[in-house]
């Protein structure tokens, strides 16, 4: 028997005695992140007692246009004196055809998501609130069992490496299977953090808009709206007619002397036509 084929009938026996003896050497920050359960019964009694919930909310705020930046800043501020984390925020100063806006991504925990959503009342009218709820249980008990296994497998292949009788080569192919047991466990520890931050915290997207002009205001604003698209049209005409002489223009100043010279001629074989009918009446007399 090679000695690589020995090393893949050799590591799955640690790592089955390593499952059934739960191995004590793990480091405390191991055992943090990943859970104890490794058979389907208890996944499935893990699942049944608690449930891991996504939440995630959606707020609309309506601000006077002189005091929106003002509101977004203080709703950015008031993020940082509570357990609330801003992930990333815009605004925009607006122009004369688009009114200002602004845009705060931020997670906070449960029980100062009520003061959060005080806090943005107080801001401006908040005028659409959505709630969006996803059960992240069976991802988040699928990454614990597998960040589990992947622990018992390192733990197993260290104690391989350990052993006096273990040789040369065979040390080197489990130092390069340790070396990628880890990196799956530091890959999959990122995706258990993240899973935390979803079903810890609450994410809530906060966009401002600018309050809108008033009713007779705004009728005012469609009259203006009305002649602007008037003018608009009336210039587009222009524009069009103006183009349109430009291209019959060449055709013009070629036609007109074409023309002016064929009825000149036309007009001259008929006086001459004219002309010689006496003369042919004439001589056509006994």
């Amino acid at each position: 028997m090679s000695q690589r084929p020995a090393i893949l009938v050799i590591a799955p026996i640690f790592l089955l005695f390593a499952g059934c003896q739960r191995n004590k050497s793990a480091s405390s920050e191991d055992h943090n992140v990943a859970s104890p359960m490794l058979s389907r019964m208890e996944i499935s009694a893990y699942a049944s007692s608690e449930r891991f919930i996504a939440e995630h909310h959606t707020v609309q705020i309506i601000s006077a246009k002189s005091s929106l930046h003002k509101s977004w800043q203080s709703a950015v501020d008031y993020c940082v004196t509570i357990r609330c984390e801003v992930f990333s925020s815009r605004i925009y100063s607006g122009n004369t055809a688009t009114p200002p806006s602004g845009e705060i991504n931020l997670r906070v925990v449960p029980d100062d998501f009520n003061k959060l959503m005080a806090r943005l009342g107080e801001l401006g009218t908040i005028i659409e609130h959505s709630t969006q709820r996803e059960d992240k249980t069976n991802s988040v008990i699928d990454t614990d069992a597998q960040l589990k296994n992947l622990i018992s497998f390192r733990e197993s292949l260290r104690t391989m490496i350990l052993k006096s009788s273990a040789k040369v080569s065979d040390v080197v192919e489990i130092e390069k299977q340790l070396s990628e047991t880890q990196a799956q466990i530091d890959s999959i520890t990122l995706q258990r953090k993240a899973l935390a931050d979803e079903v810890e915290k609450i994410a809530v997207d906060v966009s401002f808009c600018a309050e809108t002009a008033s009713t007779d205001t705004a009728g005012l604003g469609q009259i203006v709206r009305a002649f602007h698209q008037a003018g608009t049209v009336l210039a587009e005409s222009i524009a069009n007619l103006v183009t349109t002489a430009l291209f019959l223009l060449p055709w013009i100043i070629l036609g007109v002397p074409v023309i002016w010279f064929s009825m000149k001629l036309w007009r001259g074989r008929r006086l001459s036509a004219i002309s010689e009918q006496p003369t042919l009446q004439a001589n056509s007399k006994p």
